[in-house]
């Protein structure tokens, strides 16, 4: 299998593992405090990783255009991110991931659209398999309307996992550009993907870190009182998040956005998973049949 597979397969992993501890934190802390703990916690990992190349290779040249894709990586990644710790707030975290995984239907289609990605036509057939997979796992859910309009019911938790997919879609693009801006405006970038990967991570980050923490000293200072108490969890949301963060970087820099967001359907079969071993989510058993058309319209896509 191509790399960029291997490297998605390991982003849902690693996302499984953050909304899992992020989830855990809900009922004790708001969304945004939730949200700071993943990238002010990202920090003390990256600002090191990104001090060493600065050493070694100088600092990069950051155009106004790299810039610009940053921020807006960076805000749409804050209000996504947000977003989908509340629809954790108001839905089962089986559920709230599978909507939030539809992502892969919007990444086909904004990216064709709108970035000159254009999946193959057996890659859409995946993408289409994923999709019917995605309302039947909603039919196994407990919730809403019964029969087929239940595999269309979207409760305040659904809606929420849904915006957040398509602003986290658009954040994946952002993030793209502008590292590929940074790549063309520093030759030295162009052998060194990790190098690149770390810079770009690191500029994004620091930016939501900042908004976050000037929205918190303003509307709820409070807040900061819980992280003594929560430190420990922090702390591995952190890890999971740079995790995360540099697998994602890594895939979509390799393939198209649609693809990655498909292999990375896997976090849909481990978020049932959890749900059942951990959460006591006991309506997953009847999810299975929808896990297994994600799973293999995920292996369309790799065929793709």
């Amino acid at each position: 299998m191509p790399l960029w597979v291997w490297i998605a397969l390991g982003t849902g992993f690693a996302q499984t593992t953050r909304n899992t501890i992020a989830r855990s934190m809900t009922r004790e802390i708001s969304a945004p405090l939730n949200s700071w703990a993943r990238f002010a916690f990202m920090l003390p990992w990256l600002f090191p990783m990104a001090a060493f190349f600065v050493m070694h290779s100088g600092m990069p040249q950051v155009s106004p255009l790299c810039l610009t894709y940053a921020v807006l990586a960076a805000v749409s990644q804050l209000t996504g991110g947000v977003l989908l710790i509340m629809a954790f707030e108001h839905s089962n975290f089986a559920q709230s991931v599978i909507f939030y995984k539809l992502e892969v239907a919007f990444a086909a289609v904004i990216g064709m659209l709108f970035f000159q990605e254009s999946p193959s036509l057996l890659a859409w057939l995946g993408i289409l398999v994923c999709s019917v997979g995605v309302m039947l796992v909603n039919m196994g859910r407990e919730f809403g309307p019964g029969g087929w309009g239940q595999a269309f019911h979207l409760d305040r938790g659904g809606v929420l996992a849904v915006l957040s997919a398509i602003i986290l879609v658009l954040c994946s693009f952002f993030i793209k550009r502008s590292l590929q801006i940074l790549v063309q405006d520093n030759s030295h970038l162009q052998n060194g993907a990790f190098e690149s990967l770390v810079l770009t991570c690191c500029i994004i980050t620091a930016l939501d870190a900042v908004i976050l923490t000037a929205y918190l000293l303003m509307r709820h200072p409070g807040q900061f009182r819980h992280v003594r108490r929560l430190l420990p969890r922090m702390v591995m949301v952190g890890m999971a998040s740079l995790a995360n963060a540099l697998l994602w970087y890594w895939a979509i820099s390799l393939a198209f956005v649609a693809y990655v967001s498909a292999v990375g359907q896997i976090e849909s079969v481990l978020s049932v998973l959890v749900g059942l071993m951990i959460w006591r989510e006991h309506e997953v058993w009847r999810q299975l049949p929808g896990m297994a058309l994600l799973i293999g319209g995920m292996t369309l896509v790799v065929l793709g």
